[in-house]
């Protein structure tokens, strides 16, 4: 006899259906949401857990509220958006890439690869594409010298938005990087 797993929507019971039948219903719904069928808006949580051995719970959750961390991926079936909740990624078969996607297997694909950190990890520039290092580097070693603390104050504000305009604009020379070493030793 095939397990019965419950369908919640927003933590309440509506009912429940066999496992295969409930990811019909997951895959249906989500091809709905994507495609504006049925006024499924795109922003729902549809996820599906299996049953396993000793697993999390299974059953179709589908969530409605808005406080929920989602990310934007590609629907392969169609091509369109489609936004994914936190819980429901984790059972998915998400590729990163154009050669990760397994044909009949991988429903989804990131826009671009670095698509899977956040969006405050995107803003950051990669450590080893900047001199932002040696400047961090800079300010702390004047930091343990004498200096007065509003200035090690100010420092620390520059450096921060060298870091805000480069994550923003990512396209900053090295000339940039230079003035602003330039201003940090002018200020000590």
């Amino acid at each position: 006899m095939e397990q019965t797993i419950m369908i919640l929507i927003d933590g309440k019971v509506i009912g429940w259906c066999s496992a295969k039948r409930a990811k019909k219903v997951a895959d249906t719904l989500r091809f709905w949401k994507v495609n504006g069928r049925n006024n499924i808006p795109l922003d729902i949580e549809l996820a599906f857990i299996p049953p396993s051995h000793g697993g999390q719970y299974p059953g179709l959750f589908i969530f409605t509220i808005m406080s929920r961390m989602t990310r934007p991926l590609k629907y392969l079936a169609n091509g369109k958006m489609d936004m994914v909740g936190s819980l429901e990624q984790v059972y998915m078969e998400i590729a990163c890439l154009n050669e990760d996607i397994v044909p009949c297997v991988t429903t989804h694909q990131d826009f671009t690869p670095t698509d899977i950190l956040s969006v405050i990890a995107n803003m950051t520039p990669f450590s080893d594409l900047t001199n932002l290092q040696e400047i961090f580097i800079n300010a702390r070693w004047v930091s343990k010298q004498w200096v007065p603390q509003h200035i090690i104050f100010q420092v620390e504000l520059i450096i921060r938005c060298i870091v805000y305009k480069q994550a923003k604009y990512q396209s900053l020379d090295q000339k940039c990087m230079i003035n602003a070493s330039w201003i940090i030793i002018q200020m000590v």
